[in-house]
Formats: C-alpha cells, sequence, structure tokens
C-alpha cells in the first residue's frame, strides 16, 4: 500500500525536476541570475560549498564585500545538504546553481503536495493533478527566481503537513517515521537559509494536529505537538 501510494509522488517529482531542468538548461541565460537569488545568494552558496569541497569550514570569504562571514549568515546556507547537488552538477557553469537547485525543489514541492493530496484520500489522478497544479503555481516560481532561500524553504511545507496528517491518526506512533519526516521538513526548512519560515510552517502544522478530526485524544495530540516542536527548537 505505501509503496503504491509513493508511485504518483515519485512520478510527479521526477517529471517536474526534469522539465524544468531541461527547460533551464536549454535557455541561453540562466533564470535564477537576478535579484537576491543572482546577485546576493549565489556568491554566498557557491562559495561556501567550494569551501566544503576545498576540505575547510566555509567561515568567512574576502570574495564578497569587504570580507563575509559564510556560516554566520543563515541564508548562505552552508549546512543545506541539497545543495551538494546543484553545486556538483555546475562546476563548470556556476551561474547556473540555483537553476539547478529550482528544478530539484519544485520537484520536491510537486512530489511533497501529490503525497499529501494522496494520503488525504484523492485517486492516484487527483494525486497528480495536485502535484503539477502546485507546480505551476507562479508564486513558486517568482519566489524561486527572486529569493532562492525562500521558496527552498517553502517545498518542504507540504512534507510538513503530510507528517501531521499521519501524526493526527491514532494509528501512528508518536515516534515513529512521521514523527521523523516531520523533524526533517522543519528542519532543512531552517537549513535552507530562512529559519522564519520554518516558524511560520509549524503553527499550521502544530494546528493540523490539533484539530484535525480524528479519533485520537487531545492529550495524545499536544503530545505529538510538544515532540514535535522540541526537536525543532533543537535544530
Amino acid at each position: 500500500m505505501i509503496r503504491r501510494r509513493a508511485t504518483v509522488p515519485l512520478l510527479v517529482g521526477g517529471f517536474t525536476t526534469i522539465v524544468v531542468a531541461v527547460a533551464m538548461w536549454c535557455s541561453s541565460e540562466p533564470w535564477t541570475f537576478t535579484m537576491d537569488t543572482g546577485g546576493v545568494f549565489l556568491a554566498q552558496t557557491v562559495l561556501a560549498f567550494r569551501a566544503w569541497f576545498a576540505g575547510h569550514v566555509p567561515e568567512w570569504t574576502d570574495m564578497l564585500w569587504a570580507g563575509f562571514p559564510l556560516a554566520g549568515d543563515s541564508t548562505s546556507a552552508v549546512f543545506y545538504p541539497l545543495y551538494v547537488i546543484p553545486y556538483l552538477t555546475t562546476l563548470a557553469n556556476p551561474m547556473r546553481f540555483f537553476d539547478v537547485a529550482f528544478a530539484l525543489h519544485l520537484g520536491i514541492f510537486a512530489a511533497g503536495t501529490a503525497a499529501f493530496v494522496r494520503r488525504l484520500g484523492a485517486s492516484p489522478g487527483g494525486a497528480a493533478f495536485a502535484g503539477v497544479f502546485a507546480a505551476m503555481t507562479p508564486v513558486a516560481h517568482s519566489a524561486a527566481i527572486a529569493f532562492a532561500a525562500m521558496f527552498a524553504a517553502h517545498a518542504w511545507w507540504p512534507w510538513a503537513f503530510l507528517a501531521a496528517e499521519a501524526l493526527a491518526q491514532p494509528a501512528t506512533p508518536i515516534l515513529g517515521g512521521a514523527m521523523v519526516l516531520g523533524w526533517v521538513a522543519l528542519a532543512l526548512q531552517v537549513l535552507a537559509g530562512v529559519p522564519e519560515q520554518a516558524t511560520y510552517c509549524a503553527v499550521p502544522v502544530a494546528l493540523w494536529i490539533l484539530f484535525r478530526s480524528s479519533p485520537l485524544g487531545m492529550g495524545q495530540r499536544l503530545a505529538r505537538v510538544v515532540v514535535g516542536t522540541y526537536r525543532i527548537h533543537l535544530t
């Protein structure tokens, strides 16, 4: 059953990432070399990962302004593991770093949406439509192109809600896969460079667990919220 539910999100996410990546790569100019994404974050993040792969912590660079504390600014995303993929795939053309990151995160966003809707009871076709429709949302594109760190966080919102929906059901253990998924989905938003987005996400996720219609008692709901938020505060 779990494998069948995972098929549609994987297909939708993979299809979205491939289509967007090909479209961006065929463009003569990087789509994301603009506004804060291209004018600020690109240099910070590429230099940070260049430092990691050179074997040292990216605590500082002299190549930005009069010097810049890469690890001291959350928007550098120096600890965000998924940025290893765009870094390695754009070594020959780092200007495309956030093009690859956008394609990757749009696929994550689409897959998460499909998985969440499927969990709510939608048919495979309905879940696929929801995932593709989410990927076409203009706000996702504008956020990714103008302020990449924000969309990197937004991409994990559907996964956090998927975890919340599972945790709102009595059959789901308080400590298990659903709780880990919730922790990961929120923690990655912090590491992506905009910690406030994790807070914006955690509030409605907590409300979902507390007030989602199900036989789960309020005491158990509160316990799940406390365990979930305690771990993310540690992050």
